[in-house]
């Protein structure tokens, strides 16, 4: 289990549901949806609504009431294109004994918001405006299995683009960073010119 929540944190990918959980009174509750996940898409599950049971295809539903909410989350991940139904209690509702059942399709979840960003800021001084580049780095993460996907690429990346908006100066923000990967790669050859960084 924790190895699976390694890799996940690692990739910024998942295959599940795209929802954001956290335990409750006894239940798993809908804390968020992500942009674009198959939950949010679907339109059934709301923030708010309570998981008291989880069931796999067609198969029985499983009580999962006063479970553990990283074996929760575990029934609800699962392979890409298989099907997941959901039993919860809806937000919006005045009746606790009221029930609804979500069907799903698990899909490939992008973790979007823990990928490195960079903006511009605009700041006037005493001789004009100058411009500075604002790098927000949530995490320190690496595809270690497709090497696809890394900080250092991506940072290099951004770096670049900032570059050429000939910023004055940088500010790498890495306050709500709580480590991870990251190794050398060979591209530091490519800012060897002069940066203004």
């Amino acid at each position: 289990s924790d190895l699976k929540n390694f890799s996940i944190n690692m990739g910024l990918s998942l295959v599940g549901i795209g929802a954001m959980l956290r335990a409750e009174d006894g239940y798993a509750k809908i804390e968020s949806l992500v942009p674009g996940g198959p939950a949010q898409t679907d339109g059934h599950l709301k923030v708010g609504d309570r998981i008291t049971a989880v069931a796999q295809g067609a198969a029985d539903f499983v009580d999962v009431r006063d479970m553990r909410l990283d074996k929760v989350v575990e029934m609800i991940r699962g392979k890409k294109g298989s099907h997941v139904r959901l039993l919860v209690i809806p937000s919006d509702t005045p009746d606790p004994s009221h029930r609804k059942n979500v069907d799903l399709v698990r899909d490939e979840i992008k973790l979007k918001d823990q990928e490195a960003r960079a903006d511009i800021i605009t700041k006037k001084g005493e001789n004009g405006s100058v411009s500075l580049g604002w790098l927000t780095l949530p995490s320190f993460y690496a595809d270690m299995d497709r090497h696809q996907k890394s900080t250092t690429k991506d940072v290099l990346t951004l770096l670049k683009r900032l570059k050429k908006e000939n910023i004055s100066g940088l500010v790498v923000d890495l306050r709500r960073n709580g480590g991870g990967s990251l190794r050398s790669e060979e591209h530091t050859s490519e800012l060897q010119s002069p940066c203004n960084l």
